[in-house]
Protein backbone atom coordinates (compact mmCIF):
# COMPACT_ATOMS: atom_id res chain seq x y z
CA UNK A 1 0.00 0.00 0.00
CA UNK A 2 1.54 3.20 -1.30
CA UNK A 3 -1.39 5.46 -0.65
CA UNK A 4 -1.32 7.61 2.61
CA UNK A 5 -3.59 10.12 4.55
CA UNK A 6 -1.88 13.17 5.34
CA UNK A 7 -2.84 16.40 6.38
CA UNK A 8 -1.77 19.96 7.49
CA UNK A 9 -1.57 20.85 11.27
CA UNK A 10 -1.55 24.51 10.17
CA UNK A 11 -4.37 24.42 8.07
CA UNK A 12 -7.61 24.68 10.82
CA UNK A 13 -5.29 27.84 12.40
CA UNK A 14 -4.87 29.17 8.66
CA UNK A 15 -8.34 28.42 8.04
CA UNK A 16 -9.64 30.72 10.89
CA UNK A 17 -7.09 33.53 10.61
CA UNK A 18 -8.38 34.04 7.10
CA UNK A 19 -11.77 33.93 7.99
CA UNK A 20 -10.90 35.99 10.94
CA UNK A 21 -9.44 38.55 8.71
CA UNK A 22 -12.22 38.44 5.85
CA UNK A 23 -14.65 39.43 9.04
CA UNK A 24 -12.35 42.59 9.81
CA UNK A 25 -12.91 43.54 6.13
CA UNK A 26 -16.14 42.86 5.83
CA UNK A 27 -16.10 40.38 3.11
CA UNK A 28 -18.67 37.70 2.11
CA UNK A 29 -20.50 38.37 5.99
CA UNK A 30 -24.00 37.41 5.95
CA UNK A 31 -25.39 38.84 9.37
CA UNK A 32 -24.49 41.58 11.71
CA UNK A 33 -24.53 41.91 15.29
CA UNK A 34 -25.62 45.75 16.69
CA UNK A 35 -24.77 46.77 20.01
CA UNK A 36 -24.41 49.83 20.88
CA UNK A 37 -23.41 52.48 18.28
CA UNK A 38 -21.62 49.39 16.74
CA UNK A 39 -22.42 46.92 13.85
CA UNK A 40 -19.93 43.83 13.84
CA UNK A 41 -20.63 42.30 10.34
CA UNK A 42 -20.17 38.25 11.05
CA UNK A 43 -20.67 35.24 9.10
CA UNK A 44 -23.15 33.06 9.84
CA UNK A 45 -21.41 29.98 9.76
CA UNK A 46 -19.02 30.74 12.30
CA UNK A 47 -21.22 31.60 14.35
CA UNK A 48 -23.53 28.68 14.59
CA UNK A 49 -20.88 26.08 14.54
CA UNK A 50 -19.94 26.88 17.99
CA UNK A 51 -22.71 28.56 19.56
CA UNK A 52 -26.31 27.03 20.01
CA UNK A 53 -27.55 30.70 20.40
CA UNK A 54 -26.94 31.52 17.08
CA UNK A 55 -27.76 28.30 15.86
CA UNK A 56 -30.89 28.06 16.84
CA UNK A 57 -31.03 31.75 15.59
CA UNK A 58 -30.06 31.23 11.98
CA UNK A 59 -32.52 28.01 12.15
CA UNK A 60 -35.46 29.12 13.11
CA UNK A 61 -38.37 31.88 12.05
CA UNK A 62 -36.76 34.21 14.44
CA UNK A 63 -36.78 38.07 12.80
CA UNK A 64 -33.28 38.04 13.22
CA UNK A 65 -32.47 35.11 11.23
CA UNK A 66 -34.97 36.40 7.97
CA UNK A 67 -33.42 40.26 8.67
CA UNK A 68 -30.60 38.71 9.05
CA UNK A 69 -29.36 41.29 12.16
CA UNK A 70 -29.68 41.30 15.72
CA UNK A 71 -29.23 43.70 18.39
CA UNK A 72 -27.88 42.38 21.52
CA UNK A 73 -28.53 44.04 25.13
CA UNK A 74 -27.49 41.62 27.38
CA UNK A 75 -23.55 42.85 27.23
CA UNK A 76 -21.24 45.06 26.23
CA UNK A 77 -19.54 45.67 22.87
CA UNK A 78 -15.78 44.92 24.32
CA UNK A 79 -17.23 41.73 25.16
CA UNK A 80 -18.78 41.19 21.97
CA UNK A 81 -15.34 41.65 20.62
CA UNK A 82 -13.86 39.36 22.98
CA UNK A 83 -16.18 36.81 22.36
CA UNK A 84 -16.17 37.26 18.40
CA UNK A 85 -12.18 36.98 18.31
CA UNK A 86 -12.71 33.96 20.29
CA UNK A 87 -14.64 31.79 17.63
CA UNK A 88 -12.72 32.91 15.01
CA UNK A 89 -9.82 32.13 16.92
CA UNK A 90 -9.98 29.82 19.64
CA UNK A 91 -7.93 32.72 21.78
CA UNK A 92 -9.48 34.99 24.45
CA UNK A 93 -7.53 37.45 26.75
CA UNK A 94 -9.23 37.19 30.02
CA UNK A 95 -8.75 39.29 33.07
CA UNK A 96 -10.27 39.56 36.75
CA UNK A 97 -12.20 42.44 35.36
CA UNK A 98 -13.50 40.66 32.74
CA UNK A 99 -14.30 37.32 33.34
CA UNK A 100 -17.92 37.59 35.11
CA UNK A 101 -19.00 39.99 31.98
CA UNK A 102 -17.47 36.96 29.73
CA UNK A 103 -19.20 33.88 31.43
CA UNK A 104 -22.88 35.39 31.25
CA UNK A 105 -22.26 36.13 28.11
CA UNK A 106 -20.65 33.48 26.65
CA UNK A 107 -23.44 31.23 28.98
CA UNK A 108 -26.06 33.26 27.17
CA UNK A 109 -24.71 32.74 23.62
CA UNK A 110 -24.46 28.61 24.85
CA UNK A 111 -20.56 28.82 23.41
CA UNK A 112 -19.41 25.76 25.70
CA UNK A 113 -15.87 25.91 24.70
CA UNK A 114 -15.68 29.75 26.01
CA UNK A 115 -17.40 28.32 29.17
CA UNK A 116 -14.85 26.07 29.74
CA UNK A 117 -11.83 28.21 29.00
CA UNK A 118 -13.41 30.50 31.27
CA UNK A 119 -13.72 27.51 34.13
CA UNK A 120 -10.08 26.68 33.82
CA UNK A 121 -9.11 30.59 34.27
CA UNK A 122 -11.01 31.26 37.28
CA UNK A 123 -10.05 27.82 38.80
CA UNK A 124 -6.37 29.41 38.47
CA UNK A 125 -7.40 33.40 40.11
CA UNK A 126 -9.56 31.64 43.13
CA UNK A 127 -8.71 33.08 46.50
CA UNK A 128 -10.49 33.12 49.49
CA UNK A 129 -12.79 36.88 48.93
CA UNK A 130 -14.30 35.77 45.41
CA UNK A 131 -14.44 31.86 45.93
CA UNK A 132 -17.71 31.90 46.65
CA UNK A 133 -18.98 34.78 45.20
CA UNK A 134 -17.83 32.69 41.92
CA UNK A 135 -19.18 29.07 42.45
CA UNK A 136 -22.67 31.35 43.08
CA UNK A 137 -22.00 32.52 39.62
CA UNK A 138 -21.31 28.90 38.60
CA UNK A 139 -24.46 27.76 40.23
CA UNK A 140 -26.41 29.95 38.61
CA UNK A 141 -25.38 29.46 35.24
CA UNK A 142 -25.30 25.62 35.80
CA UNK A 143 -21.67 25.57 35.09
CA UNK A 144 -21.14 22.18 37.66
CA UNK A 145 -17.60 21.57 36.49
CA UNK A 146 -16.63 25.23 37.84
CA UNK A 147 -18.91 24.81 41.16
CA UNK A 148 -17.06 21.47 41.65
CA UNK A 149 -13.75 23.68 41.27
CA UNK A 150 -15.00 26.13 43.82
CA UNK A 151 -16.07 23.91 46.36
CA UNK A 152 -12.58 21.66 46.31
CA UNK A 153 -11.09 25.24 46.64
CA UNK A 154 -13.48 25.84 49.66
CA UNK A 155 -12.96 22.61 51.63
CA UNK A 156 -8.65 23.25 50.81
CA UNK A 157 -8.65 26.42 51.70
CA UNK A 158 -11.39 26.39 54.78
CA UNK A 159 -10.08 28.46 56.93
CA UNK A 160 -9.38 31.51 54.79
CA UNK A 161 -12.63 31.20 52.90
CA UNK A 162 -14.87 31.16 55.57
CA UNK A 163 -13.29 34.45 57.63
CA UNK A 164 -14.65 35.57 54.54
CA UNK A 165 -17.88 38.16 54.82
CA UNK A 166 -18.80 35.81 51.16
CA UNK A 167 -19.51 32.88 53.87
CA UNK A 168 -22.13 34.26 55.42
CA UNK A 169 -23.97 34.46 52.42
CA UNK A 170 -24.10 30.44 52.02
CA UNK A 171 -27.43 28.91 52.55
CA UNK A 172 -27.66 26.68 55.32
CA UNK A 173 -27.77 23.41 52.82
CA UNK A 174 -24.26 24.77 52.08
CA UNK A 175 -22.83 25.54 55.01
CA UNK A 176 -23.98 22.12 56.59
CA UNK A 177 -22.48 20.33 52.82
CA UNK A 178 -19.12 22.07 53.86
CA UNK A 179 -18.66 21.38 57.44
CA UNK A 180 -19.72 17.56 57.03
CA UNK A 181 -17.65 17.08 54.34
CA UNK A 182 -14.89 14.32 54.53
CA UNK A 183 -12.35 16.59 52.69
CA UNK A 184 -12.24 19.71 54.71
CA UNK A 185 -8.50 20.71 55.61
CA UNK A 186 -8.50 22.45 59.13
CA UNK A 187 -6.03 22.73 61.53
CA UNK A 188 -8.35 21.82 64.28
CA UNK A 189 -12.11 21.02 64.53
CA UNK A 190 -12.36 24.39 66.29
CA UNK A 191 -11.92 26.14 63.05
CA UNK A 192 -14.88 24.18 61.92
CA UNK A 193 -16.96 25.11 65.24
CA UNK A 194 -16.61 28.81 64.91
CA UNK A 195 -17.16 29.02 61.11
CA UNK A 196 -20.96 27.45 62.08
CA UNK A 197 -21.52 29.78 64.89
CA UNK A 198 -20.66 32.62 62.96
CA UNK A 199 -22.73 31.95 60.19
CA UNK A 200 -25.74 31.02 62.55
CA UNK A 201 -25.00 34.53 64.30
CA UNK A 202 -24.96 36.53 61.15
CA UNK A 203 -28.42 36.52 61.27
CA UNK A 204 -29.20 35.05 64.49
CA UNK A 205 -33.56 34.96 64.38
CA UNK A 206 -33.46 33.71 61.05
CA UNK A 207 -30.45 31.07 61.52
CA UNK A 208 -30.92 29.89 64.86
CA UNK A 209 -33.29 26.99 63.49
CA UNK A 210 -30.57 25.63 61.77
CA UNK A 211 -27.95 25.44 64.82
CA UNK A 212 -28.53 22.00 66.10
CA UNK A 213 -28.56 20.22 62.56
CA UNK A 214 -25.23 22.17 62.32
CA UNK A 215 -24.23 21.26 65.49
CA UNK A 216 -24.86 17.13 64.57
CA UNK A 217 -21.51 17.36 62.18
CA UNK A 218 -19.18 18.36 64.55
CA UNK A 219 -16.91 16.47 65.35
CA UNK A 220 -16.57 17.31 69.00
CA UNK A 221 -14.20 13.99 69.72
CA UNK A 222 -11.71 16.21 68.23
CA UNK A 223 -12.31 19.93 70.24
CA UNK A 224 -10.12 20.11 73.02
CA UNK A 225 -11.40 19.30 76.45
CA UNK A 226 -10.87 22.75 77.74
CA UNK A 227 -11.47 24.27 74.77
CA UNK A 228 -15.44 22.42 74.70
CA UNK A 229 -15.68 23.64 78.69
CA UNK A 230 -14.51 27.25 78.12
CA UNK A 231 -16.36 27.97 74.54
CA UNK A 232 -18.76 25.56 73.63
CA UNK A 233 -20.66 24.94 76.82
CA UNK A 234 -21.09 28.74 77.29
CA UNK A 235 -22.75 28.79 73.59
CA UNK A 236 -26.02 30.36 74.27
CA UNK A 237 -27.24 28.40 71.46
CA UNK A 238 -26.09 25.03 72.56
CA UNK A 239 -27.46 25.72 75.80
CA UNK A 240 -31.34 26.17 74.41
CA UNK A 241 -31.32 23.72 71.81
CA UNK A 242 -32.25 20.62 73.44
CA UNK A 243 -31.26 18.45 70.51
CA UNK A 244 -27.58 19.21 70.68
Amino acid sequence: KTSKEMKSEEYPWMMLEQLNKQRMDNLYCDFTICIEDEEYPVHQGILAARSEYFNAMFTSKLKEGFEKRVEIKESSKQCIERILGFLYSGKIELSVENIEETIRCAALMQIPDLLQVASEYVDSIFNAENCIHFRGLAKLLYMDDLVKKADKYLLVHFRDVCRDKSWNELSAEDVEMFISSEDVVVESEEVVYECMVGWVKHHLQSRKQYFPTLFKHLRLTSLRINYIEQVVRKEQEVNISMQC
